[in-house]
Formats: structure tokens, sequence, C-alpha cells
């Protein structure tokens, strides 16, 4: 019996280990095609934010005067106060990083959150603690064209719009974020990205999505779900958040309505133009390969 013991745990341990080394494989695996992406060598970009990477995030010193230190490996389901800006390229501003200065609403840093690698996880409560982040959004400060990837995974919808469209959870949005863009999964598996405009992807919960966001000025706005164009429209009004107000990840805040999204978010870029096919491919092709999104 003891020899059966004995070989169950070594059993055992072999499996851990293997696991472990798969992560550890995925892990550096991801950091890689991070540092080697095209990303941070294509111009106008203006945040970049992703999980992966060491100093990725930092926790809150003080709030009298706010200061940050950064992690630079966080512990599984840490809270996070700010998520710091890729640095590779020397164009990204660094005063644009996400940050949550509530204890009680920040995200939690999640080690195998999307296909493997760490996410942050938002918990999507209604009772006033939900967790979210917010960041400058001065890019948008006029009217101007962008381009937007987000790869999330949604796991629950928690809230219904008290307008009755629910589960209305927004990935990115702000109170002033008008003329045209809503960035964010509603409907039971739709994304909104123009007031009364629709695209239907099935099954939404537990899976991993990359969703791209496009405006031109000329051209109008387009979305693309995993790298497949979904949508296009030739409306040019472009969106503009004034006077440097926030843009909040994970909730949307509104007189008549405050929603949350519910679930793990690993990166977003942002660029402040409307990205060309070659450049919104190549970006797409790096997300795609590090988070191993099913394109089914």
């Amino acid at each position: 019996m003891s020899i059966v013991i004995l070989v169950i745990g070594i059993l055992i341990a072999g499996i851990s280990g293997g696991a472990d080394l798969y992560s550890d494989y995925r892990l550096t695996s991801a950091k890689s095609l991070t540092q080697n992406s095209r990303v941070s060598r294509v111009d106008s970009l203006e945040m970049w934010v992703e999980s992966t990477q060491d100093g990725a995030f930092s926790n809150l010193v003080s709030t009298a005067p706010i200061s940050y230190n950064f992690i630079k490996k966080p512990d599984n389901k840490q809270p996070i106060a700010k998520w710091n800006n890729v640095k590779i390229a020397q164009n990204i501003n660094s005063d644009v990083d996400p940050y949550q200065t509530i204890s009680d609403r920040q995200p939690f840093y999640t080690e195998s959150a999307i296909n493997g690698l760490p996410a942050l996880y938002f918990d999507g409560k209604t009772d006033g603690t939900g967790d979210f982040l917010s960041f400058k959004a001065k890019f948008i400060n006029d009217y101007s064209n962008f381009t937007i990837f987000i790869v999330e995974k949604r796991t629950n919808f928690a809230v219904k719009s008290q307008w009755g469209f629910g589960p209305y959870q927004y990935i990115l949005s702000t109170t002033d974020f008008t003329d045209g863009l809503a960035v964010g999964p509603v409907l039971n598996g739709y994304i909104r990205i123009i007031p009364g405009s629709f695209y239907q992807i099935g099954n939404y919960l537990d899976k991993t999505y990359l969703h791209t966001f496009l405006i031109d000025e000329n051209l109008g706005k387009k979305i693309y779900l995993n790298g497949v164009q979904k949508l296009s429209v030739a409306d040019v009004i472009r969106p503009r958040v004034p006077n440097d107000n926030l843009m909040k990840i994970a909730y949307f805040d509104r007189s008549w309505a405050q929603d949350y999204y519910t679930g793990f978010i690993g990166e977003i870029i942002i660029f402040s133009k409307a990205l060309n096919n070659s450049e919104r491919s190549d970006v797409e092709k790096y997300l795609l390969k590090k988070w191993a999104i099913n394109l089914n």
C-alpha cells in the first residue's frame, strides 16, 4: 500500500510540475511576443496596458500625495491600484495609466485567467463597490480618429440597465463619450458600437474575444471581432471626451444607469489614429497569437 501511495504521489507531483512548466512557458512566450510585437513601432500609440510584463502593475503607497510602487510579480488575487503602460515605446503617455485609489473597487490580478495567462478580474458588483479603473482620455479631447483593441473574457451578466435593455455592461466608457461610440458587450452577446447598431457574437460567456474598434473621419466606423470585420458604417461623427475627463474601464456611469463589467480583461491598446489595414492586422495577429484566441 505504501508503494502505491508513493507512486501516486510521484505521478501527482509530475503532473503538477508539468502544469507549472507549461504555465511558465506560456508566460515567457507571452512576454516575448509583447516585447517583439509591432505595437510599439506604430505611431500615435497612446495607451497600452497588458498583464504579462514585469512591472505591469503598481500598488498604492499613499493617497496624500498619491504615490505608487511597481509590483514586479503580483500575488494571485492581489488587488491592483494602477495598470501601468508598457514602457517599450517612448511615445506612450505614462500619465494616462488606468488607476483606482479606492481599495474595495480595485480589480484583482488572477494568475491563470485567459487561456493560461494572467489578467485583471472585475467583479461586477452592483452595491456601489464594483471594480473599475479610470484614466485620462486626453487623446480623444477633440474630435479625433482612433483605434481601440481589447482582449477580454466575460464571466457573468450581473446587472440589467435601468432602461430594461440589460444586461448592459460596458468594457470601456465615459459619461462624456458622446456622439457615436459606446464600447462594450450588451444584450446577451452583442457589442454596441453605435447607438442602434449591433453585431451578434453568439455564446458570449466564458469565451475570450479580441474586439477592435476603429473610427476614421473620412471612412466612418468599423468593428472587428477576432480580426474579422463585423460592422462598417459611413457615419463619420467622432466621439470626444471634453476637458480631459476620465474614461472608465469596466464601468458605465450615467444618471439613469450604473452598469459594471464582470470578467477578465487582459490587454487594451489605444492609438490616436485610424490604423491602416496592415497596421491593424499586425496588432490583431499579435493579440490573437499571444492570448491563444480561437477564431471559430
